[in-house]
Formats: C-alpha cells, structure tokens, sequence
C-alpha cells in the first residue's frame, strides 16, 4: 500500500538566493554546497572525553507487546508517506500482522547499533524560520520519514521516558512528562512579587543559546547518552541517527 500526493496538496517553497559575508549567492549548486557544510558541522565534530561510568545491560527496548501497544495508543498517522511511499495508515489497521517485521529490525537495532540503509532515508524540506530568509541560517531543514523508523523512535522515546524524568534535574521544566514550561512562568512572577512586597532590589537575566539545537553535534549527544542509558537504549538511539541520508 502506497501513499502519493494528491495534485495541489501541498505547495513547495524555492530558496532563490542567499546572502553570506555580505556576498549574494544565487547559484543553486552554491547554496546547496553552503546547507551542506552547515549541517555536516551539526552531524560531525570533534569528541570530547566523559569519566568512565558502569552502564546497565537489562531490559529489551523493542517487544512485540510494546511496538502493537505503541501503534494502537500512541502512533499518529503521518500526513505524508516517507521516501519508501508506505502509508502510515497502513501501520494502524493491521497492527499484529506489521509487528514482527518492525521487531525484526528493533532487535538488530538493540544488538548491532545499526539499521537497513534504505529505512534511514528521508525527505528534506526546508521551513523558513523568522528573519532574512536570504540568510541560510534562517531556514529549518525538516524530513519526512518513512513510518516504520518514526514508529522504532516513538517505541524508543516510550522507553527511555522514566529514565529522563529520573536523571534530569528538576530545573528543566520543558520537554519531559509530567512537566510543564508553564510552571518557569509561574516561579519568575512568584519571584517578582517577592521582591516586590520586601522592598528589595534584584535582577533577572534571560539567557537563550543562538541557533541552539544547530550547534550540538551528534557526536557529543551520543556520547552522552552512553554514559547515561543502559546499551539496550544506546545502540538503537546510535542506530536511529547514524547514515541517515535524503
């Protein structure tokens, strides 16, 4: 069962030119060659040395009871099919008969770290973000991916989500279950008033990191994540982020 784009559903968006070093690029083999050496930076870079720390080696990520579960309660049907033109739908109306094969390939993820070429393939689209859409800085690569690798990921996700709530510190408010970036809000006017009703003096600094998810290699995220995880959880994580093409 395939998946393909209905005429006019959706509209593309063409980057005519950009500008770097106050010098006007407009040649397409140019512009790609500057997103190329972009993100060969975030995917590279050089390692850096963690102190060595025992891991745990229990527990199976991928089960067949856990990927149909995932699939029936969590699993969203993707809007669009990846590069291997598999719907999503697909997935969620034969739930039992799809499993084994994705368990298949979850159990070789666990225990060689690596997957089929052809399943870490996407399609890239590129979403202007605010600012001079003539900087390539300013344009945020999204792929689309086939269904059978968001379904591994979100089984993966499922999994490691106790061990993030429970290595994390209280600090980080976002992106974790049972947690809310609201609640920053809350304490900031909390500390606020208190400053207020005793009369004191105090400052508040806001700090954002520019362009922060472009400038944390790969590398340096996966060597964290081996000192942190069990190998059950890391060689699928390695798996899911090394040799991805589009």
């Amino acid at each position: 069962i395939s998946c393909f784009p209905q005429k006019n559903q959706f509209t593309a968006s063409t980057l005519r030119k950009i500008v770097t070093n106050n010098k006007i690029i407009r040649k397409p083999s140019a512009i790609l060659g500057y997103f190329h050496e972009r993100f060969s930076e975030i995917l590279g870079g050089e390692r850096q040395r963690f102190p060595k720390k025992r891991r745990s080696h229990k527990g199976e990520v991928y089960t067949l009871e856990n990927i149909v579960n995932y699939i029936k309660k969590d699993y969203k049907d993707s809007k669009a099919a990846g590069p291997d033109g598999i719907c999503g739908r697909l997935f969620s109306l034969v739930p039992e008969e799809v499993a084994p094969f994705v368990l298949a390939i979850g159990r070789t993820m666990e225990r060689h770290g690596k997957m089929p070429d052809s399943l870490s393939k996407g399609r890239i689209a590129l979403i202007p973000k605010k600012g001079d859409g003539t900087n390539f800085n300013h344009w945020r690569p999204i792929t689309v991916l086939n269904d059978t690798y968001r379904i591994l990921s979100g089984v993966l996700a499922k999994k490691i989500e106790p061990i993030l709530n429970k290595n994390i510190k209280d600090e980080q408010k976002g992106f974790l279950k049972n947690r809310k970036i609201t609640d920053i809000s809350r304490n900031i006017l909390t500390v606020i008033e208190s400053f207020r009703e005793n009369k004191k003096f105090g400052a508040l600094i806001a700090i954002d990191f520019k362009k922060a998810f472009d400038s944390v290699k790969h590398c340096q995220i996966l060597r964290s994540i081996k000192k942190l995880l069990p190998r059950s959880v890391f060689n699928p994580i390695r798996a899911l982020l090394a040799n991805g093409s589009s």
